[in-house]
């Protein structure tokens, strides 16, 4: 044999050794490993498949599903064909609260009487239930707030002397007054002296009451030369026995809400020959 025969054999047997010699252990494993996935992925894509075309396969329902019916009523039954037995006038209103009338003879409503499956009026007021009785009457108003003080009328407060004085509270202010009230009333009278100043002449102070709303005092001592007059509510200050003519005392002058001060004044003028 050649030795180019002998080369060419060499080299076949070498490229065949591949395909002759046994793949050992491990690729005998991984080649089973590989069957092995490759058989349950064919059979995981088998059973979708058959899933798949067994859903649609199974045949549908195509009839309706039935409506739901309500539950039937115990309450007596209405023919709605029929009309309302009630008068053709005015509707009556009913409440809200009126109950359901009791069927009559025969299960049908009794005459006058709304079945009970007619809707009622609306838009309209409720009646009331019972006619005779008389509507409530409105709360009425709280009374007015009392007070302490009010003005006494005065009668001869700028009458010349002498004359009387009388302080009396009107009734309407009376009522005004709060319980267990008192007004302490002060009062001066000056006349003109010798033509130049005025002196005091008359004075006084007292307490009106509930049991005395009344009090009458005198006014004397002038002269026929009348001067100022002040009427005050409280105790009158430290007045001066003389001041100037045609001058007046400055006294602080009241007003609601104040418990003290001038409520009244008179300046009289006196006659030439005074």
């Amino acid at each position: 044999m050649s030795d180019d025969l002998r080369r060419l054999l060499a080299d076949a047997g070498r490229a065949a050794l591949p395909h002759v010699r046994p793949p050992g252990h491990e690729a005998a494993r991984r080649t089973l490993r590989r069957r092995r996935v490759t058989r349950v992925s064919g059979l995981a894509v088998v059973l979708a498949l058959a899933l798949v075309l067994g859903t649609n396969l199974i045949p549908r329902s195509t009839s309706p599903v039935p409506p739901l019916l309500p539950t039937p009523s115990t309450g007596p039954t209405v023919d709605p064909s029929a009309s309302p037995s009630w008068p053709a006038a005015t509707p009556t209103v009913l409440l809200s609260t009126t109950p359901v009338p009791s069927p009559g003879p025969g299960g049908s409503p009794s005459p006058g009487t709304p079945p009970s499956g007619t809707p009622r009026p609306t838009g309209q007021p409720v009646a009331n239930p019972d006619p005779g009785a008389s509507p409530s009457p409105s709360p009425s108003p709280p009374p007015p707030a009392c007070v302490d003080i009010v003005i006494p009328q005065i009668t001869n407060a700028a009458t010349p002397a002498p004359a009387t004085i009388t302080f009396s509270i009107a009734p309407a202010d009376l009522d005004r007054l709060c319980e267990g009230w008192e007004i302490h009333v002060s009062w001066a009278a000056y006349y003109t002296y010798n033509a130049e100043v005025q002196m005091y002449s008359t004075g006084d102070d007292f307490v009106l009451t509930a049991a005395s709303p009344t009090r009458t005092r005198r006014l004397g001592g002038e002269y026929g030369c009348p001067g100022d007059r002040y009427f005050y509510f409280g105790s009158l200050p430290t007045l001066p026995d003389t001041f100037p003519r045609g001058e007046h005392l400055d006294l602080p002058s009241w007003a609601p809400g104040r418990t003290t001060g001038v409520f009244l004044r008179h300046y009289l003028v006196p006659p030439e020959d005074c």
